[in-house]
């Protein structure tokens, strides 16, 4: 039987998600949202968490016996959604019947969006003789942050925005010290962000290097003494790469990253004709 609860502790307390606790880490932020849907089942097994208009993401335990899996699968699918979901990202090999049921219930068309690789940094190896230094982003910084964010979306999402939207995420962003920045003979060169924490990890995203200036491993010693402050402070550093994306994939495993599941985003999308 599913549940809609704020609390899904019976889930995240649980051993078998604590052990792939890095993979599923976007869930802790989605589930801290206002709005957000959490459905659950009270033996742990399952969790769905989404940001309202945005992709679900699905936990589902590994080595369910397949009747279990079967019911767990139907009445997900039968689950009366406020609307319908715009995608549901997991692991494939656990959520595929899901992904296929409900796009056969609902007459839509999954499409893979994207592969992701997750990383989790047990043990940082730092980049050596790399000019410049890390330092907290502050005000000042907020142009050529925005000029990142821009170039990030475009690059990595193939999706286009505008300084003038990015600005004001920029400005609220700064003061909370999230922002980190690399910088050379005085001009920031590289960013990188830290925005969520779950009890174990630090999740590292928003790395973005000017174009101007890459090649010169300075997202690697930025995300690499960002990862070093953290598991200093007893918290794994992780994050996730585009899995068809093999330079950055390698520049992470460079500095310690290492494998810690695959993930795969599912958009839904109407059937014509």
């Amino acid at each position: 039987m599913l549940f809609t609860s704020r609390s899904s502790l019976n889930v995240i307390d649980h051993p078998s998600f604590r052990d792939v606790e890095a993979q599923y880490n976007v869930l802790y932020a989605i589930l801290k949202g206002e709005d957000a849907l959490c459905v659950h089942t009270r033996e742990g097994d399952l969790l769905l968490g989404q940001t309202p208009g945005y992709f679900a993401w699905l936990y589902l335990q590994s080595g369910l016996m397949p009747e279990r899996n079967e019911k767990l699968i139907n009445e997900l699918v039968a689950y009366p959604y406020e609307s319908r979901l715009p995608g549901v990202t997991g692991d494939s090999s656990l959520i595929s019947g899901f992904v296929e049921q409900y796009a056969r219930e609902h007459h839509l068309t999954p499409t893979i969006r994207m592969e992701l690789q997750a990383y989790h940094c047990p043990l940082v190896s730092e980049p050596v003789g790399v000019r410049g230094h890390r330092r907290t982003a502050a005000e000042g910084d907020e142009e050529v942050i925005a000029r990142f964010l821009v170039g990030l979306n475009d690059e990595a999402m193939n999706h286009k925005v505008q300084l003038e939207d990015v600005r004001p995420r920029v400005q609220a962003m700064i003061p909370t010290g999230n922002l980190h920045v690399w910088e050379v003979d005085g001009q920031v060169v590289s960013l990188a962000a830290a925005t969520h924490r779950s009890p174990r990890h630090v999740r590292i995203n928003m790395v973005f290097t000017d174009p101007n200036h890459r090649g010169k491993q300075y997202a690697g010693a930025l995300v690499g003494g960002l990862s070093k402050a953290f598991i200093e402070k007893g918290c794994t550093p992780m994050l996730y790469a585009d899995a068809n994306y093999a330079s950055s994939n390698k520049a992470y495993q460079r500095i310690g990253f290492v494998e810690c599941g695959r993930l795969t985003e599912y958009r839904f999308d109407e059937q014509t004709g």
